[in-house]
C-alpha cells in the first residue's frame, strides 16, 4: 500500500524498495510508515526509489559506491541490506566500513553472519564498524564472536566489543562479558 492520498509525496514504488523521506530529513521504509503514529512536522515529503543507489554499489568509483552504502543505510529499507552483503568484501576498505555501518543502521538480521566475518578484516575501521552493526543489530549469535573480541590485540576493538555486548539484553551476553573479564584479570 501507498502513502494516503493529498500528502505531499512523490509515488516511485517498486515491490517495497521505497522509503518516505519526513519533512525533517528521516528516512522511514514506505511499508512501515503510519501517518497517524507521527507528528505534523514528520509528514512524508517524498518516497524514494532505492534501486539507483544499489546500481551504485557495482561503480567504478569507489567513492560512489561509499556514498551508495551509506545512502542505503540511511534509506531504512531492509531491502537495502541483501545487497550490502557482497559490498562487506569490496575491495576499497572506506566501502566496506560504509557497509557494514549501513547494516547497522538497518538493523540487518540477515547480515550477522557476514558481520562476524568482517570482524577479522585487514581494515580495523571495518573491524570497528562491523562489530558495532553487530551490537545494533542483537542478535544473539553474535554474543560469542563479540565475547571472543574482548581479548583481541587492539584496544578499539575490545572496547568496541564491550560496548556491542553491553546493548544486549540477554543476561547471557552480561554473564559471558564478565567472564572474560575476570579470566584476564
Amino acid at each position: 500500500g501507498g502513502l494516503p492520498s493529498g500528502e505531499n509525496t512523490h509515488s516511485i514504488m517498486l515491490s517495497g524498495d521505497s522509503a518516505v523521506i519526513t519533512s525533517e530529513g528521516k528516512y522511514v521504509p514506505e511499508s512501515g510508515y503510519n501517518r497517524r503514529d507521527k507528528k505534523m512536522s514528520e509528514q512524508p515529503v517524498k518516497i524514494v526509489d532505492i534501486r539507483p543507489l544499489i546500481l551504485k554499489l557495482k561503480d567504478n568509483d569507489a567513492k560512489v559506491r561509499r556514498s551508495a552504502a551509506d545512502a542505503l543505510g540511511e534509506s531504512g529499507n531492509i531491502k537495502a541490506s541483501e545487497r550490502l552483503l557482497p559490498i562487506l568484501k569490496d575491495n576499497d576498505a572506506y566501502v566496506r566500513q560504509a557497509a557494514a555501518r549501513s547494516l547497522g543502521k538497518l538493523k540487518a538480521k540477515d547480515a550477522v553472519g557476514a558481520l562476524i566475518d568482517s570482524t577479522k578484516d585487514s581494515d580495523i575501521n571495518v573491524r570497528s564498524f562491523s562489530v558495532w552493526a553487530l551490537g545494533e543489530i542483537k542478535d544473539n549469535n553474535a554474543i560469542e564472536p563479540l565475547a571472543g573480541l574482548l581479548l583481541d590485540k587492539e584496544e578499539k576493538i575490545r572496547e568496541q566489543s564491550f560496548e556491542a555486548l553491553r546493548r544486549f539484553s540477554d543476561p547471557i551476553a552480561r554473564r559471558i562479558m564478565v567472564k572474560k573479564l575476570i579470566d584476564t584479570a
